[in-house]
């Protein structure tokens, strides 16, 4: 597989991971109630191992494993963030 492709892939796999860890969060602001926990976090974990483990194929597993975590962590960042700054459309 093309090594552009590999990385994106293990990109989306990290970001939608991430995305599943804040949806399943009592606290999200994005969905009206959040997912429920378990499946969100099982499916986040998932994701983000196959991203680790796709980038493992392009770098060491140490640097994979930082990149993958950089990812994570930016997500997890940018998300409250958008939702606090997007309006929201209020349901009556």
């Amino acid at each position: 597989m093309d090594m552009l492709w590999l990385n994106l892939l293990a990109l989306a796999a990290a970001a939608a991971g991430a995305t599943l860890f804040y949806l399943g969060s009592a606290r999200q602001k994005v969905l009206a109630q959040p997912l429920p926990a378990r499946p969100s976090l099982g499916w986040g974990l998932c994701l983000s191992l196959a991203a680790w483990l796709l980038w493992c194929a392009a770098f060491h597993p140490a640097a994979a494993f930082f990149v993958a975590l950089t990812v994570i962590m930016a997500v997890l960042v940018a998300l409250p963030v958008a939702a606090a700054v997007v309006p929201r459309k209020e349901t009556a």
